[in-house]
């Protein structure tokens, strides 16, 4: 930043930013993974239901 005849960033500052970023990115992240698990959960029971029905049919045909 010097060559551009700019004051360059503090260590304190740069950390306080780097660390308000990182909290930042950790909560996207986080709620990202919840509804992932959340979708996850929702096709294993699904599917769970769907092999129930599918096995309640084929014992009735027998």
């Amino acid at each position: 930043m010097a060559t551009l005849n700019s004051p360059g960033m503090s260590q304190p500052t740069y950390s306080s930013i780097e660390q308000e970023i990182g909290d930042l990115w950790g909560d996207v992240v986080q709620e990202d993974l919840l509804a992932a698990g959340a979708e996850e959960r929702r096709i294993a029971i699904g599917s769970r239901v769907h092999a129930w029905i599918t096995l309640q049919i084929y014992h009735r045909r027998w």
